[in-house]
Protein backbone atom coordinates (compact mmCIF):
# COMPACT_ATOMS: atom_id res chain seq x y z
CA UNK A 1 0.00 0.00 0.00
CA UNK A 2 1.27 3.48 -0.73
CA UNK A 3 0.60 6.84 0.16
CA UNK A 4 0.25 9.70 -2.40
CA UNK A 5 2.14 12.90 -0.97
CA UNK A 6 2.06 16.01 -2.56
CA UNK A 7 4.78 19.31 -3.00
CA UNK A 8 2.49 22.17 -3.69
CA UNK A 9 2.41 25.19 -6.19
CA UNK A 10 -0.30 27.67 -6.05
CA UNK A 11 -1.26 28.43 -10.22
CA UNK A 12 -4.40 30.21 -10.66
CA UNK A 13 -5.57 28.96 -14.00
CA UNK A 14 -8.73 29.88 -16.88
CA UNK A 15 -12.01 28.03 -15.98
CA UNK A 16 -11.77 25.57 -18.33
CA UNK A 17 -7.81 24.99 -17.69
CA UNK A 18 -8.59 24.87 -13.55
CA UNK A 19 -8.14 21.57 -11.68
CA UNK A 20 -9.39 21.25 -8.41
CA UNK A 21 -8.75 24.29 -6.34
CA UNK A 22 -6.52 25.81 -8.76
CA UNK A 23 -3.63 24.03 -7.90
CA UNK A 24 -0.51 22.35 -9.31
CA UNK A 25 0.87 19.26 -8.02
CA UNK A 26 3.89 17.07 -7.58
CA UNK A 27 3.61 13.77 -6.35
CA UNK A 28 5.85 11.47 -4.62
CA UNK A 29 5.34 8.43 -2.86
CA UNK A 30 5.99 7.35 0.63
CA UNK A 31 5.09 4.01 2.42
CA UNK A 32 2.23 4.00 4.88
CA UNK A 33 2.61 2.63 8.06
CA UNK A 34 1.97 -1.05 9.27
CA UNK A 35 -0.64 -1.22 11.90
CA UNK A 36 -3.10 -4.05 12.94
CA UNK A 37 -6.87 -3.48 13.98
CA UNK A 38 -6.54 -4.50 17.30
CA UNK A 39 -3.29 -1.79 17.50
CA UNK A 40 -5.33 1.24 15.30
CA UNK A 41 -8.17 0.71 18.22
CA UNK A 42 -6.00 1.18 20.81
CA UNK A 43 -4.53 3.96 19.38
CA UNK A 44 -8.02 5.84 19.07
CA UNK A 45 -8.60 5.82 22.71
CA UNK A 46 -5.60 7.13 22.87
CA UNK A 47 -5.43 9.70 20.89
CA UNK A 48 -9.18 10.95 22.10
CA UNK A 49 -7.67 11.19 25.40
CA UNK A 50 -4.30 13.11 24.08
CA UNK A 51 -6.82 15.24 22.18
CA UNK A 52 -9.49 15.91 24.65
CA UNK A 53 -6.47 16.66 27.33
CA UNK A 54 -5.52 19.47 24.76
CA UNK A 55 -8.83 20.90 24.48
CA UNK A 56 -9.07 21.15 28.21
CA UNK A 57 -5.76 23.16 28.19
CA UNK A 58 -7.27 25.03 25.41
CA UNK A 59 -4.10 24.11 23.18
CA UNK A 60 -5.76 23.56 19.82
CA UNK A 61 -2.73 23.61 17.71
CA UNK A 62 -2.03 20.42 20.11
CA UNK A 63 -5.31 18.96 19.78
CA UNK A 64 -4.65 19.50 15.76
CA UNK A 65 -0.97 18.25 15.49
CA UNK A 66 -2.64 15.18 17.21
CA UNK A 67 -5.16 14.51 14.70
CA UNK A 68 -3.62 14.50 12.02
CA UNK A 69 -0.66 12.83 13.49
CA UNK A 70 -3.33 9.80 13.97
CA UNK A 71 -4.93 10.58 10.73
CA UNK A 72 -1.60 9.84 9.18
CA UNK A 73 -0.46 7.21 10.48
CA UNK A 74 -4.06 5.18 9.91
CA UNK A 75 -3.73 2.88 6.89
CA UNK A 76 -6.33 4.43 4.00
CA UNK A 77 -7.96 1.54 2.94
CA UNK A 78 -9.82 0.89 6.58
CA UNK A 79 -11.31 4.39 6.13
CA UNK A 80 -15.13 2.31 6.61
CA UNK A 81 -13.91 0.26 9.58
CA UNK A 82 -11.30 2.92 11.37
CA UNK A 83 -11.45 6.35 12.90
CA UNK A 84 -9.52 7.67 10.23
CA UNK A 85 -12.67 10.09 8.95
CA UNK A 86 -13.25 11.10 12.83
CA UNK A 87 -9.39 12.17 12.79
CA UNK A 88 -9.61 13.90 9.76
CA UNK A 89 -12.96 15.94 11.21
CA UNK A 90 -11.55 16.24 14.26
CA UNK A 91 -8.13 18.14 12.52
CA UNK A 92 -10.18 20.03 10.42
CA UNK A 93 -12.46 21.31 13.83
CA UNK A 94 -9.35 22.18 15.36
CA UNK A 95 -8.20 24.51 13.06
CA UNK A 96 -11.30 26.60 13.08
CA UNK A 97 -11.71 29.73 14.33
CA UNK A 98 -12.31 30.07 18.00
CA UNK A 99 -14.72 33.09 18.88
CA UNK A 100 -13.75 35.16 21.51
CA UNK A 101 -16.45 37.84 21.68
CA UNK A 102 -18.94 39.06 19.10
CA UNK A 103 -16.74 40.67 16.34
CA UNK A 104 -13.07 39.34 16.73
CA UNK A 105 -12.13 35.47 16.08
CA UNK A 106 -8.47 33.84 16.41
CA UNK A 107 -6.95 31.62 13.84
CA UNK A 108 -5.67 29.13 14.56
CA UNK A 109 -4.24 27.42 11.56
CA UNK A 110 -0.36 28.07 10.06
CA UNK A 111 0.45 27.34 6.30
CA UNK A 112 1.24 23.85 6.95
CA UNK A 113 -2.33 23.50 7.76
CA UNK A 114 -3.39 25.21 4.50
CA UNK A 115 -0.87 22.57 2.53
CA UNK A 116 -1.96 19.46 4.19
CA UNK A 117 -5.71 19.99 3.15
CA UNK A 118 -4.63 20.90 -0.11
CA UNK A 119 -2.50 17.73 -0.15
CA UNK A 120 -5.73 15.27 0.98
CA UNK A 121 -8.28 17.03 -1.16
CA UNK A 122 -6.35 16.94 -4.26
CA UNK A 123 -5.39 13.62 -3.91
CA UNK A 124 -7.50 11.68 -6.59
CA UNK A 125 -6.81 8.10 -4.01
CA UNK A 126 -8.83 9.52 -1.44
CA UNK A 127 -12.23 9.16 -0.73
CA UNK A 128 -14.45 11.65 -1.97
CA UNK A 129 -16.14 12.17 1.25
CA UNK A 130 -12.86 13.10 2.61
CA UNK A 131 -12.12 15.39 0.28
CA UNK A 132 -14.72 17.17 0.70
CA UNK A 133 -13.79 18.00 4.14
CA UNK A 134 -10.86 19.32 3.22
CA UNK A 135 -12.14 21.08 0.84
CA UNK A 136 -14.68 22.63 3.47
CA UNK A 137 -12.19 23.48 5.82
CA UNK A 138 -10.08 25.49 2.99
CA UNK A 139 -13.38 26.87 2.09
CA UNK A 140 -13.65 28.27 5.92
CA UNK A 141 -10.06 29.17 6.88
CA UNK A 142 -9.88 31.66 3.77
CA UNK A 143 -13.49 32.82 4.46
CA UNK A 144 -11.99 34.32 7.71
CA UNK A 145 -8.57 35.28 6.43
CA UNK A 146 -10.64 37.81 4.09
CA UNK A 147 -10.05 35.89 1.07
CA UNK A 148 -14.14 35.61 0.10
CA UNK A 149 -13.53 34.63 -3.43
CA UNK A 150 -10.94 31.66 -3.14
CA UNK A 151 -12.96 30.60 0.03
CA UNK A 152 -16.29 30.15 -2.46
CA UNK A 153 -13.79 28.26 -5.12
CA UNK A 154 -13.01 25.79 -2.60
CA UNK A 155 -16.53 24.99 -1.58
CA UNK A 156 -17.34 24.81 -5.34
CA UNK A 157 -14.52 21.98 -5.32
CA UNK A 158 -16.44 20.36 -2.49
CA UNK A 159 -19.79 20.52 -4.63
CA UNK A 160 -18.23 18.91 -7.68
CA UNK A 161 -16.85 16.35 -6.21
CA UNK A 162 -20.57 15.60 -4.49
CA UNK A 163 -21.54 15.69 -8.46
CA UNK A 164 -18.88 13.04 -9.54
CA UNK A 165 -18.29 10.82 -6.75
CA UNK A 166 -19.92 6.99 -6.81
CA UNK A 167 -22.16 6.41 -3.82
CA UNK A 168 -19.26 3.66 -2.03
CA UNK A 169 -17.09 7.10 -1.61
CA UNK A 170 -19.69 8.60 0.37
CA UNK A 171 -20.08 6.14 2.67
CA UNK A 172 -18.22 5.56 6.01
CA UNK A 173 -18.76 3.45 8.96
CA UNK A 174 -19.07 5.46 12.24
CA UNK A 175 -19.21 2.98 14.45
CA UNK A 176 -17.05 0.74 15.72
CA UNK A 177 -19.11 -1.93 17.14
CA UNK A 178 -22.70 -1.62 15.09
CA UNK A 179 -21.00 -1.06 11.86
CA UNK A 180 -23.53 1.54 11.42
CA UNK A 181 -23.25 2.92 8.13
CA UNK A 182 -23.98 6.38 7.96
CA UNK A 183 -24.45 8.29 4.17
CA UNK A 184 -23.18 11.93 3.77
CA UNK A 185 -25.51 12.40 0.50
CA UNK A 186 -24.97 15.82 0.69
CA UNK A 187 -27.80 16.77 -1.43
CA UNK A 188 -30.21 14.94 1.08
CA UNK A 189 -29.69 17.42 3.38
CA UNK A 190 -30.94 20.55 1.36
CA UNK A 191 -34.30 20.43 3.40
CA UNK A 192 -31.73 21.12 6.71
CA UNK A 193 -29.22 23.26 4.39
CA UNK A 194 -32.00 25.86 3.65
CA UNK A 195 -32.29 26.65 6.77
CA UNK A 196 -28.79 27.76 6.99
CA UNK A 197 -26.60 29.70 5.33
CA UNK A 198 -23.34 29.46 3.79
CA UNK A 199 -20.17 29.82 5.21
CA UNK A 200 -19.58 32.91 3.84
CA UNK A 201 -22.63 34.08 5.15
CA UNK A 202 -22.78 33.80 8.88
CA UNK A 203 -20.97 35.46 11.82
CA UNK A 204 -19.91 32.09 13.63
CA UNK A 205 -19.36 30.04 11.35
CA UNK A 206 -19.76 26.49 12.37
CA UNK A 207 -17.91 24.09 12.62
CA UNK A 208 -18.13 20.20 11.55
CA UNK A 209 -20.47 19.18 13.89
CA UNK A 210 -19.49 16.01 16.68
CA UNK A 211 -22.54 14.36 14.92
CA UNK A 212 -21.59 12.39 11.79
CA UNK A 213 -25.15 13.19 10.36
CA UNK A 214 -24.35 16.86 10.25
CA UNK A 215 -20.99 16.42 8.85
CA UNK A 216 -21.72 18.41 5.48
CA UNK A 217 -25.47 19.71 6.32
CA UNK A 218 -23.76 23.88 5.55
CA UNK A 219 -22.16 23.60 2.87
CA UNK A 220 -24.72 22.49 0.08
CA UNK A 221 -27.44 24.64 -1.74
CA UNK A 222 -26.77 27.69 -0.78
CA UNK A 223 -22.81 27.90 -2.25
CA UNK A 224 -24.38 25.85 -5.71
CA UNK A 225 -25.59 29.91 -6.53
CA UNK A 226 -21.65 30.41 -6.77
CA UNK A 227 -21.30 27.94 -9.92
CA UNK A 228 -24.54 29.46 -11.80
CA UNK A 229 -24.57 31.94 -14.75
CA UNK A 230 -27.17 34.54 -13.87
CA UNK A 231 -28.65 37.56 -15.78
CA UNK A 232 -29.51 40.59 -14.43
CA UNK A 233 -32.73 42.42 -16.44
CA UNK A 234 -30.97 45.90 -18.03
CA UNK A 235 -33.94 47.80 -15.93
CA UNK A 236 -32.66 46.11 -12.87
CA UNK A 237 -29.02 46.61 -12.28
CA UNK A 238 -29.55 47.03 -8.33
CA UNK A 239 -29.56 43.13 -8.23
CA UNK A 240 -26.30 42.45 -9.19
CA UNK A 241 -25.33 43.85 -5.55
CA UNK A 242 -28.35 41.51 -4.07
CA UNK A 243 -26.60 38.58 -5.47
CA UNK A 244 -23.22 39.37 -4.37
CA UNK A 245 -21.63 37.67 -1.41
CA UNK A 246 -22.42 39.98 1.62
CA UNK A 247 -20.30 40.63 4.96
CA UNK A 248 -17.61 42.75 3.65
CA UNK A 249 -19.19 45.77 4.63
CA UNK A 250 -22.15 46.93 7.43
CA UNK A 251 -25.41 47.12 5.43
CA UNK A 252 -26.54 50.29 7.29
CA UNK A 253 -23.81 52.72 7.48
CA UNK A 254 -21.55 51.26 5.13
CA UNK A 255 -18.35 50.82 7.01
CA UNK A 256 -15.66 48.24 5.59
CA UNK A 257 -14.20 45.06 7.44
CA UNK A 258 -11.22 47.11 7.56
CA UNK A 259 -12.53 50.62 8.66
CA UNK A 260 -13.68 48.71 11.87
CA UNK A 261 -10.62 46.56 12.12
CA UNK A 262 -12.98 43.00 12.54
CA UNK A 263 -12.82 40.15 11.33
CA UNK A 264 -16.58 39.63 10.62
CA UNK A 265 -19.83 41.42 11.09
CA UNK A 266 -23.27 40.40 12.78
CA UNK A 267 -25.48 38.91 10.20
CA UNK A 268 -29.45 39.53 10.87
CA UNK A 269 -31.15 36.49 12.89
CA UNK A 270 -33.89 36.19 10.94
CA UNK A 271 -32.44 35.93 6.95
CA UNK A 272 -28.61 35.72 8.34
CA UNK A 273 -27.98 37.62 4.98
CA UNK A 274 -27.76 41.09 5.65
CA UNK A 275 -24.69 42.67 8.14
CA UNK A 276 -24.68 45.00 10.50
CA UNK A 277 -21.20 46.18 12.60
CA UNK A 278 -23.05 47.06 15.70
CA UNK A 279 -26.81 46.53 17.59
CA UNK A 280 -27.33 50.25 16.73
CA UNK A 281 -26.72 49.69 12.73
CA UNK A 282 -29.12 46.46 12.83
CA UNK A 283 -32.25 48.30 14.54
CA UNK A 284 -32.07 51.41 12.28
CA UNK A 285 -32.01 49.31 9.03
CA UNK A 286 -34.89 47.07 10.50
CA UNK A 287 -36.79 50.04 11.18
CA UNK A 288 -35.70 51.35 7.51
CA UNK A 289 -37.06 49.52 5.84
CA UNK A 290 -35.74 45.74 6.58
CA UNK A 291 -38.36 44.49 8.67
CA UNK A 292 -40.25 44.34 5.61
CA UNK A 293 -38.04 42.87 3.09
CA UNK A 294 -36.61 40.30 5.97
CA UNK A 295 -37.28 36.51 5.00
CA UNK A 296 -37.03 33.54 6.58
CA UNK A 297 -35.25 30.28 4.28
CA UNK A 298 -38.92 29.14 3.93
CA UNK A 299 -40.87 32.12 3.90
CA UNK A 300 -41.58 32.96 -0.17
CA UNK A 301 -44.15 35.82 -0.43
CA UNK A 302 -45.64 37.04 -4.42
CA UNK A 303 -43.34 39.70 -5.40
CA UNK A 304 -40.59 38.09 -4.03
CA UNK A 305 -36.76 38.21 -6.26
CA UNK A 306 -35.31 34.17 -6.35
CA UNK A 307 -32.76 32.52 -7.68
CA UNK A 308 -33.25 29.39 -9.15
CA UNK A 309 -30.80 26.82 -7.76
CA UNK A 310 -29.03 23.63 -9.91
CA UNK A 311 -31.47 20.85 -9.83
CA UNK A 312 -33.98 21.49 -12.30
CA UNK A 313 -33.21 17.97 -14.74
CA UNK A 314 -36.63 18.96 -16.75
CA UNK A 315 -35.59 22.53 -17.30
CA UNK A 316 -31.51 22.54 -16.94
CA UNK A 317 -30.56 25.98 -18.82
CA UNK A 318 -32.65 27.90 -16.38
CA UNK A 319 -30.46 26.84 -13.11
CA UNK A 320 -28.78 30.38 -11.70
CA UNK A 321 -32.00 32.36 -13.14
CA UNK A 322 -33.54 34.87 -11.36
CA UNK A 323 -37.59 34.79 -11.15
CA UNK A 324 -40.36 37.00 -9.46
CA UNK A 325 -42.81 35.00 -7.49
CA UNK A 326 -46.11 35.22 -8.83
CA UNK A 327 -48.16 33.14 -6.75
CA UNK A 328 -48.89 29.80 -5.33
CA UNK A 329 -49.62 26.49 -7.48
CA UNK A 330 -52.41 25.08 -6.00
CA UNK A 331 -52.67 22.54 -8.01
CA UNK A 332 -49.01 21.37 -6.76
CA UNK A 333 -48.41 21.97 -2.99
CA UNK A 334 -44.98 23.32 -2.03
CA UNK A 335 -44.80 24.87 -6.05
CA UNK A 336 -44.86 28.52 -6.80
CA UNK A 337 -45.91 29.79 -9.98
CA UNK A 338 -42.89 32.39 -10.98
CA UNK A 339 -41.83 34.86 -14.32
CA UNK A 340 -38.26 34.78 -15.52
CA UNK A 341 -36.59 38.38 -15.08
CA UNK A 342 -34.79 38.15 -18.22
CA UNK A 343 -37.14 37.76 -21.40
CA UNK A 344 -34.64 36.65 -23.55
CA UNK A 345 -33.40 33.68 -21.46
CA UNK A 346 -37.36 32.66 -21.72
CA UNK A 347 -36.98 32.35 -25.58
CA UNK A 348 -33.80 30.47 -25.52
CA UNK A 349 -35.51 27.60 -23.28
CA UNK A 350 -38.61 27.74 -25.47
CA UNK A 351 -40.60 28.92 -21.59
CA UNK A 352 -44.05 29.67 -23.05
CA UNK A 353 -45.07 32.19 -19.85
CA UNK A 354 -44.71 31.34 -15.79
CA UNK A 355 -43.44 28.19 -14.90
CA UNK A 356 -44.35 26.36 -12.31
CA UNK A 357 -41.30 25.75 -9.36
CA UNK A 358 -40.60 23.72 -6.25
CA UNK A 359 -40.20 26.01 -3.72
CA UNK A 360 -36.85 23.86 -2.23
CA UNK A 361 -35.26 25.10 -5.71
CA UNK A 362 -35.47 28.54 -5.29
CA UNK A 363 -33.39 30.67 -2.75
CA UNK A 364 -33.70 34.41 -1.43
CA UNK A 365 -31.17 36.52 -2.88
CA UNK A 366 -29.99 39.29 -0.24
CA UNK A 367 -32.78 42.00 0.53
CA UNK A 368 -32.67 44.82 -1.16
CA UNK A 369 -32.78 46.83 2.35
Amino acid sequence: MAMTSFKLTRHRTTKSQQTPNALQFETSTTKAPSVTKGKARKEYKKTLLKVNRAMRQKDYRKAADSYLEAFRNTPREWSRNSPRFHYLRGYVRSLQVIKKDALTVKIVSNKKDIATLVEIAASEKEFALFRMVAFRGLGVLYSYKGDRQLASDYYRDALGLKASAREKDLVVIVDWKMKRKMRYEMIDQRRRTKNAMSLLEVTQIPGLDSKPTNCFVYTVEYMNNEACICRIPQDQPELARRLEVGGGACDCCGKTLKELKVSSLKSCPRCMSMYYCSHECQKRAWKAGHKKACRPGKMIKPGDIMQLVPGLKHMPDLNGELVEIMEPDHAKEGYWIVRLLVEEVAVATNSEGPESIKGSKMRHIRPAM
